[in-house]
């Protein structure tokens, strides 16, 4: 239970599935900082391994032969596979409770589209930068302490 509810806070994210996510994580640490490395800004450069590698279509496959211990649970391959509906009900949501703050506390001077801007998009901005920040950043600034 709790594996899923954690898995659908983490597709709230807008970064793919949780398998996805898991695969792809497990092939960086493998290769982390050589040619296979897909985001590695030690061999594509800072804005590759910051949003550029997220595009391309080499990572939009999810190589289920790195995550065969989670894919044996239907609920995670579910989200993996409509990883788009998390976020689908995020935004619809958000902005129903804005227009419900808009009907019943007008006084706080929100609505719809505020909350869904705020809420969602710039939210989500942060948090997807914040995320692939650890990849362009920290691998360029930071300090191994063990191998990876």
């Amino acid at each position: 239970f709790w594996q899923f509810v954690f898995a659908i806070v983490g597709s709230s994210a807008v970064q793919r599935g949780p398998l996805w996510w898991a695969a792809h994580h497990r092939h960086h640490h493998q290769y982390s900082d050589t040619d296979q490395d897909l985001h590695s800004p030690e061999q594509q450069g800072f804005w590759w391994s910051h949003v550029g590698w997220f595009t391309c279509d080499a990572a939009f496959l999810t190589d289920y032969r790195r995550v065969g211990d989670w894919a044996r649970y239907p609920e995670l391959k579910f989200l993996n596979r409509f990883d788009a509906i998390v976020p689908l009900a995020c935004l619809i949501g958000i902005y129903a409770l804005g227009e419900a703050l808009a009907a019943w506390a007008p006084s706080l001077g929100t609505n719809g589209p505020q909350l869904t801007v705020w809420g969602f998009f710039i939210s989500t901005v942060a948090v997807f930068h914040g995320t692939v920040s650890i990849n362009s950043l920290a691998h360029v600034w930071g300090q191994r302490r063990f191998e990876t």
